[in-house]
């Protein structure tokens, strides 16, 4: 739910069927979370994480990341950069990063 795979989360093993599963797999027939896939294998901050997110539903389309500081919600380097630029220094400073304070990270996660 935006910070890393849940997987390592886990306090318990995984059934390897279910590590490749979308986000739609843990839904049942009413639309809702099918908790009894999950609870057991996750701690209660991310169970709540979880409640807090609307189950995917073909109703409303395909899930899809959306990158929030940009209008048209596709990420791209113009806009990570702006948004580094504009983030104040200090909680009370007004001022900007320069190009060379401005640094992205970019790391890529295939599971676990």
């Amino acid at each position: 739910m935006g910070q890393g795979p849940l997987c390592e989360k886990a306090i318990g093993p995984i059934p390897e069927h279910q590590l490749d599963w979308e986000a739609y797999k843990f839904v049942n027939q009413h639309g809702q979370w099918n908790w009894s896939l999950f609870e057991p294998l996750l701690p209660a901050t991310e169970l709540m994480k979880i409640a807090a997110t609307m189950p995917p539903n073909q109703i409303r389309g395909e899930d899809r990341r959306r990158w929030e500081p940009s209008e048209g919600g596709d990420f791209s380097f113009r806009s990570a950069y702006n948004l580094i630029e504009n983030t104040p220094q200090g909680p009370n400073s007004s001022s900007r990063r320069t190009k060379r304070e401005a640094s992205l990270r970019m790391t890529s996660n295939n599971g676990c």
